[in-house]
């Protein structure tokens, strides 16, 4: 505390008394506490950001469920032609942290089309709170669209790049 004390000569001299040991033992509670939820909020952040993401693993492994797909074909074997190949991307988030996965694979045209609407249906849903709340809706959209176009053509024989 700075108590005012004035000097013989009208002057102000300032005097510090130290604070009283109750005092400083509050201050010292507060800084101890306020340093543990800081502690508490960060590892609870970490975890929460590691729940999300094996939640993302887990909703992804979903998409291929009662399909066969094959990621990377061995080399020097030929994709067999009944197969289409497709390129979609996911996204997952929370406004800041987001996930941006690119699939490439290659399956059947009916598998391919149920493939394509259940990660289109992820963008919708878990992408959306992504930090492109308005974009990520009409990129999967107009992936979608592509995808589709692009697996009809695969279908009828015209191979085009996707």
């Amino acid at each position: 505390m700075i108590h005012l004390i004035l000097a013989g000569d009208g002057g102000v001299v300032l005097a510090q008394q130290p604070l009283p040991w109750l005092v400083n033992l509050w201050i010292a509670f507060l800084a101890i506490v306020f340093i543990g939820l800081f502690i508490v909020v960060v590892i609870a952040i970490i975890k929460g950001l590691r729940w999300f993401e094996r939640s993302t693993a887990n909703s992804q492994a979903r998409f291929f469920q009662d399909v066969t797909a094959f990621v990377n074909p061995p080399p020097g074997l030929e994709v067999p032609p009944e197969l289409v190949v497709v390129r979609f991307h996911t996204y997952s988030g929370i406004l800041i942290y987001v996930l941006q996965y690119e699939h490439l694979f290659w399956v059947t045209p009916t598998d391919a089309r149920k493939v394509l609407s259940r990660m289109h249906w992820h963008n919708l849903t878990i992408g959306f709170f992504a930090y492109g709340i308005l974009i990520v809706p009409l990129l999967s959209l107009a992936n979608y669209w592509v995808q589709l176009r692009s697996i009809s053509r695969q279908e009828a024989g015209i191979s085009t790049p996707t």
